[in-house]
């Protein structure tokens, strides 16, 4: 993280431009405590006497994103599994990547042991080959640049530059009163679960109101990193 931070700053050995992708993959092997990943993800350094203050590691001062990917044929998403240990299954093995810059297209985790006969011999595999191969399983990503998508803010359904009633009033009226389609359909969609619907609206009331979560993790303009049908052709107030 600290070699993050340098490079970033632009004291490091080499200078990296604004907006480069950053990717921090592999086998973390983290079966401490909970604030090991949160180090690794939001930057949160625990002896900042030595190593320096906390800092947001994606460029517009996220958290880095933690790439979720299940088995190719079933809903599991462990990345070790070793069946003569006394530890259960675990996910070890992690993708994080600055979604500023990177949007995840597809990705899966290899467990050959859960594949259908018919599908280990259509892709030349075995049964038993993950096994034999490792007790880490091989972990396959597609990542493509986040730049050809166009960045909102999350529950300005409007497109005025702030979230407030308004924003949830014109998620209804799209929805219920036949008011045109927004512009930005991803800004609308309040909670990213890849479709516009109440709850979107719900949300944002919660939030006004109620004081429920923020739409969207962070309150800045950002691109979608989530794979969905949704589009946003344009959002004045980020561009």
């Amino acid at each position: 993280m600290e070699a993050i931070r340098i490079l970033k700053t632009g004291d490091g050995a080499f200078e990296l431009p604004g907006g480069t992708p950053i990717i921090h993959a592999g086998d973390f092997n983290l079966v401490g405590y909970s604030s090991q990943l949160r180090t690794l993800t939001d930057g949160d350094i625990q002896d900042e006497q030595t190593y320096g203050p906390d800092f947001g590691p994606d460029w517009d001062g996220a958290p880095l994103a933690d790439l979720p990917s299940r088995h190719t044929h079933d809903r599991l998403g462990y990345t070790w599994r070793s069946d003569a240990s006394t530890f259960w299954p675990g996910k070890l093995d992690y993708i994080l990547y600055t979604s500023s810059s990177i949007r995840p297209v597809s990705s899966f985790t290899l467990e050959t042991r859960s594949m259908p006969p018919d599908a280990l011999a259509a892709n030349g595999l075995r049964a038993a080959d993950t096994a034999v191969a490792s007790d880490h399983l091989p972990r396959v990503a597609d990542l493509a640049p986040a730049q050809d998508r166009t960045p909102f803010l999350r529950g300005d359904a409007n497109s005025d530059g702030s979230i407030d009633i308004s924003d949830g009033i014109s998620i209804l009226g799209y929805l219920f009163l036949g008011e045109s389609q927004p512009g930005c359909l991803d800004s609308s969609d309040s909670d990213d679960s890849g479709q516009v619907d109440l709850s979107d609206g719900i949300l944002i009331f919660n939030f006004l109101f109620l004081g429920g979560d923020a739409p969207g993790t962070v309150r800045a303009c950002r691109t979608d990193t989530t794979e969905d049908g949704l589009d946003c052709t344009t959002h004045v107030p980020c561009e």
